[in-house]
């Protein structure tokens, strides 16, 4: 699997077959906007957040490590979605994250399950919303709402818009805050 698009699609398309979501939001920005999170669900029935790497053919893994390092302070759970040409590299990073693993015929497979993270940090999450929260509320569900805020409505477009048979460029474009214009669509 040489692109990253065509990953994304696999990825969703699996997602959306085996889980219920609030939203899937690409290229969500975190950690006072340095990141960028290539792929988010919200759980339906929770609070908790879920944020995707993905890794194609093409992509190095120099910064992996210090990417998740700042997933890890602000998601509850984190994925590295890679190929097997990475596998290797990326299971030497560590073990609290799950592996999903895309093959060249968009096979998509759960290698291993993440860890729950409960202790984040509550500063990058702050920095990662526009909206200033009270010192007293619940950070999770201030972060989440944030995030439904601004996502759900791409969402809710996403599932109205995207071509039935299989998810496109197009579609992919409607789950980025940084690629749509509500006014186009």
């Amino acid at each position: 699997m040489k692109d990253e698009s065509s990953m994304l699609t696999s990825l969703i398309e699996y997602l959306e077959t085996n889980n219920s979501f609030e939203f899937i939001a690409r290229e969500v920005p975190f950690c006072y906007g340095l990141r960028r999170a290539d792929l988010v669900t919200c759980d339906k029935c929770s609070f908790e957040t879920t944020a995707y790497e993905v890794k194609s053919d093409s992509d190095n893994l120099v910064k992996l490590e210090e990417q998740l390092k700042d997933y890890k302070e602000v998601f509850n759970y984190v994925y590295v979605v890679t190929t097997k040409k990475h596998l290797v590299n990326v299971r030497k990073v560590g073990l609290w994250f799950g592996i999903i693993i895309i093959d060249d015929n968009k096979k998509v497979s759960l290698l291993r399950k993440p860890r729950f993270r409960s202790k984040l940090n509550l500063s990058k999450i702050r920095s990662s919303m526009v909206k200033n929260i009270k010192s007293s509320e619940n950070i999770h569900e201030a972060f989440s709402e944030w995030l439904k805020q601004r996502y759900v409505p791409l969402y809710e477009i996403f599932k109205k818009e995207k071509n039935k048979q299989s998810i496109d460029a197009h579609d992919l474009q409607i789950l980025s805050l940084r690629d749509v214009n509500l006014k186009k669509i």
